[in-house]
C-alpha cells in the first residue's frame, strides 16, 4: 500500500479540515487499488517500500518515485471524497463563493463538482504519468481529451470513460 498519511494527504493537496480523518481513511484503499491497477507493478511496487526494481533506482530517482505515488495517490484521495471534505457546507454543498453578508452563500452545482473532480484525477495521472501502465495512459488521454474540449469552449461533449471511470457531461 501506498504510504501517506492523513496528514500528508492534508498538506499536499493543501487542506485545512477538521473531523473527516475517519471518511478519509476509510478510502485509501479504493484509490490504493486505482494506483496500483493504474501504474506498471515494479513502481508500484517500489512506491509501497519493496525493491523490485531492476535495475535498482539512484537515491534522487527513487525519492522522485516515490514522491510522485505519494502526490498522485493524495490527488485521486481528493478527488475521490471532494464532495465530503469542504467544512464550510449548508448541507447542499460545497460553499463556492461567499457575499459580504454573512448569510449569503453560492453552492457549487453538480456539473462544476465534476469538473473540480476530473481536474483533480487529471492532476492525479499527471503526476504518475511516467509510471502508467496501458489502463492508465488510457485514462489520463481521456482526460485530457476532456480538459481539452472544457478549455476550448465545448459545451456538447459527453465522454464515456473505461468501467468505473468518470468524466462529466458538458
Amino acid at each position: 500500500m501506498i504510504r501517506v498519511t492523513i496528514e500528508e494527504f492534508k498538506q499536499i493537496c493543501n487542506l485545512n479540515i477538521e473531523d473527516k480523518d475517519d471518511f478519509i481513511r476509510s478510502k485509501f484503499l479504493i484509490i490504493d487499488k486505482l494506483v496500483q491497477q493504474a501504474t506498471e507493478r515494479g513502481f508500484y511496487g517500489f512506491a509501497c517500500g519493496y525493491d523490485i526494481l531492476n535495475p535498482s533506482p539512484s537515491k534522487e530517482d527513487g525519492d522522485l518515485i516515490i514522491s510522485a505515488f505519494n502526490n498522485g495517490f493524495s490527488y485521486f484521495l481528493y478527488a475521490e471524497c471532494i464532495d465530503f471534505l469542504n467544512t464550510d457546507t449548508l448541507g447542499d454543498g460545497i460553499v463556492k463563493s461567499t457575499g459580504y453578508l454573512d448569510n449569503r452563500k453560492e453552492m457549487i452545482g453538480f456539473e462544476e463538482m465534476e469538473q473540480r473532480r476530473n481536474k483533480l484525477e487529471l492532476k492525479a495521472y499527471s503526476i504518475l504519468k511516467n509510471y502508467l501502465n496501458a489502463d492508465g495512459l488510457r485514462r489520463y488521454n481521456e482526460l485530457r481529451l476532456w480538459d481539452d474540449m472544457l478549455r476550448s469552449g465545448g459545451k456538447a461533449l459527453e465522454m464515456r470513460g473505461t468501467a468505473g471511470s468518470r468524466v462529466a457531461v458538458i
